[in-house]
C-alpha cells in the first residue's frame, strides 16, 4: 500500500443531508472488480459492516474504522455478491468455473459458512447478481453465452431457490434476431417480491428492463437509447415498487429513470461521468455516486422529489466507486450509504467510505 494511500483523505459537505465521517479505510490489497451496480456491501441488524471480495468476506464492528477477514471460499474469476436477510444471514453468489454459478450462505451470529451448492452449471457463465425476497429466498441473474447456429449469443438469465433448491434457469432478454450481446445485469426486488432486473443491448447501446411477476412469467421494454454499454447500469426498486436507474448516456452524460406506470427518463448533469452507483431511502430522496473522470473525484447528486442538487464532491482522485444500500432485501436503510472503490486501476487496491444522511 503507497504513502498515497494512507494520506489521501475524503473530501466532505457539512451540514444538509450530508455529514462528515471518518477518513477511507484501506480493506484489500490487489484487489477485485469494482462494479456501481455489483451487491457487495451490506451491514446486519446491529449495524455491522461486511463486504465482499476475491472469495473473501470481511466484516467491520466499528462502522468501518477497520475491517477483518471471517470467511473465505474458492472463486474463479472476481465475482462474488452478496445479500443479507432478516435474520442477519448473508446469502453469496459467485464464479465457481467458467460454465459454474455458486452459493452459499454464512451466518454472522455463528460465523459458520455452508457449503458450496451449485446454483447454475453447464454454460459459460459470469457476472451473477443476487437479492432476496420477503422471505429471505435467494434470486439471481447473470449472463450466460449460448451457441445458436454457429454464431455465440449473450443472454441475460435468471433462477431462484424457491423451495429449498435452484430451479431451471428462466431466460430474461428477448430472443432478437442479430442482437448478439445482452450483458451487465442488476437485480433488485419490489414489497410483492416480482423480480425486475435491468440490462443492456451491447451491439446497440439500448438500456432494457424485465419484471418477473410469475414462474417464466417475464415482460420486457426498452428504457432507453445511446447509453454508453459497459458504464454498467445500476437499478433499484424504491419502497414505492417503482424500478429506478441510474446510467450513462450519449457523451457521458448522467441519466436516471423511473418507472411509474411509465417509464420517465431524464438527464441528471451533462459532463464526462462513469460507474453510477444507485440508492434510495425509500422513495423521497434518491442518490446517485459516480466518477467524474475529468477531476477523478467521486461525486454525489442528490434528488429531493423532483429536484437533484448541484455536484456534491465526496472523495477525490480515485479510479472507480461502487455503492449499495446497506439494507436486506430491497437495497433501502437507515442512516448510512455505504460505499467502496478503487483509488488505482493498477493495483485495484479496495477502499471503504460512508456518507451519512
Amino acid at each position: 500500500m503507497s504513502l498515497l494511500r494512507r494520506i489521501l483523505g475524503a473530501s466532505r459537505v457539512s451540514g444538509g443531508k450530508i455529514t462528515p465521517a471518518g477518513p477511507p479505510t484501506f480493506i484489500l490489497e490487489s484487489g477485485y472488480k469494482i462494479y456501481g451496480n455489483r451487491r457487495n456491501i451490506v451491514r446486519d441488524s446491529s449495524g455491522n459492516i461486511y463486504i465482499s471480495g476475491l472469495g473473501r468476506l470481511f466484516k467491520s464492528v466499528d462502522n468501518g474504522v477497520s475491517f477483518t477477514q471471517v470467511a473465505s471460499w474458492s472463486i474463479y474469476g472476481s465475482h462474488s455478491v452478496i445479500a443479507i436477510d432478516g435474520s442477519d444471514v448473508i446469502h453469496i453468489a459467485y464464479g465457481v468455473s467458467l460454465t459454474e454459478i455458486g452459493y452459499r450462505t454464512f451466518n454472522t451470529a455463528t460465523g459458520v459458512l455452508s457449503a458450496h451448492e451449485t446454483a447454475f452449471s453447464g454454460e459459460t457463465v459470469s457476472y451473477p447478481e443476487i437479492g432476496l425476497d420477503s422471505n429471505g429466498i435467494p434470486h439471481v441473474a447473470y449472463q450466460s453465452v449460448r451457441r445458436i447456429k454457429g454464431t455465440d449469443y449473450t443472454r441475460i438469465f435468471y433462477t431462484n431457490r424457491i423451495g429449498g433448491s435452484w430451479i431451471a434457469e428462466e431466460s430474461v432478454s428477448p430472443n432478437e434476431v442479430g442482437v448478439i450481446y445482452y450483458q451487465s445485469s442488476s437485480l433488485g426486488l419490489d414489497g410483492s417480491d416480482n423480480v425486475h432486473v435491468v440490462f443492456v443491448d451491447y451491439g446497440n447501446n439500448d438500456l432494457w428492463y424485465a419484471v418477473r411477476t410469475g414462474v417464466n412469467v417475464w415482460t420486457t421494454e426498452e428504457v432507453d437509447t445511446d447509453i454508453k454499454a459497459g458504464e454498467k447500469e445500476s437499478l433499484i426498486v424504491d419502497s414505492g415498487g417503482n424500478p429506478c436507474i441510474a446510467y450513462i448516456k450519449g457523451d457521458n452524460d448522467l441519466w436516471f429513470a423511473k418507472r411509474n406506470g411509465a417509464w420517465v427518463t431524464g438527464e441528471i448533469v451533462g459532463g464526462t461521468f462513469e460507474s453510477p452507483a444507485l440508492a434510495s431511502n425509500g422513495g423521497t430522496y434518491y442518490y446517485v455516486l459516480c466518477r467524474n473522470t475529468i477531476t477523478g473525484q467521486i461525486v454525489l447528486y442528490e434528488k429531493e422529489n423532483a429536484v437533484w442538487s448541484s455536484e456534491i464532491t465526496i472523495v477525490g482522485a480515485v479510479e472507480y466507486v461502487a455503492c449499495k444500500w446497506s439494507y436486506y432485501w430491497n437495497n433501502q436503510a437507515g442512516t448510512y450509504v455505504d460505499f467502496i472503490y478503487w483509488i488505482s486501476f493498477t493495483d485495484q487496491d479496495i477502499w471503504y467510505d460512508r456518507y451519512t444522511i
